[in-house]
């Protein structure tokens, strides 16, 4: 996966290195639960109340990248990732501070940086 669309520049160079670009993303329902769409990942598990396991299609160079999401939670959803993630996987976690409980959503979105 390039990321690359067309010939884009910026101040120290081109954009569309593995470092620049998505590795990959999902939104998902975590009600139901089900996959609404996805790229780069193979799989997603429900794990648990407000948890759930993805799965990349093909491993990253390190535990060190990005995961960024939201949720419909509102206003007080915490979103973050398990310390154990690692080069195949990484667990998400939505907690919701007005109940102090992990909860599923309907809407959540999930992307990775990183080589």
């Amino acid at each position: 996966m390039s990321g690359i669309v067309g010939r884009i520049e910026r101040k120290k160079g081109r954009i569309g290195r593995s470092k620049d670009t998505i590795k990959a993303w999902a939104f998902y329902n975590q009600v139901t639960p089900a996959v609404l769409d996805s790229l780069g990942l193979s799989s997603i598990t429900d794990t648990a109340a407000g948890r759930f396991q993805c799965i990349f299609s093909s491993p990253t160079s390190s535990s060190y990248y990005a995961a960024v999401g939201m949720s419909d939670g509102g206003f007080d959803t915490v979103f973050g990732h398990d310390a154990g993630r690692s080069p195949t996987q990484c667990e998400i976690r939505v907690f919701h501070t007005s109940n102090e409980a992990y909860e599923d959503n309907a809407w959540t979105s999930v992307m990775f940086f990183g080589d």
